[in-house]
């Protein structure tokens, strides 16, 4: 199993990348813009609805990248398997806001 996860684990994760860019297209060709403001200070005008959605995602590296992570940890660097991973579970998020927000209507993601 830990041979499997070391030959397979990179390529799935750049599938679901590649899977993950395909739906952000898709949605901001769906919507004409992106829905999604990080922007906490300026408010929209003319709100009619408004509403609260949410979503989250469970990730956590491998045993094969925790290895990696500990070899790296023991000469010194930079980690970039935890960087990308969280980088690729934060994109997902976001991404599944843009979706639930499209889905309901909503033109808008606050916050």
């Amino acid at each position: 199993m830990f041979l499997y996860g070391a030959l397979t684990g990179s390529s799935k994760r750049k599938e679901w990348q590649n899977n993950l860019i395909i739906r952000e297209r898709q949605t901001l060709s769906k919507t004409g813009k992106d829905v999604l403001s990080m922007d906490k200070l300026r408010r929209p005008q003319n709100v009619s609805e408004s509403g609260v959605i949410w979503t989250s995602i469970v990730i956590g590296p491998s045993h094969w990248q925790q290895l990696v992570a500990a070899i790296y940890m023991l000469f010194g660097g930079s980690i970039d398997v935890y960087r990308d991973l969280i980088a690729l579970g934060r994109s997902e998020v976001f991404q599944r806001l843009r979706e639930m927000a499209t889905d309901k209507g909503y033109d808008a993601v606050i916050g």
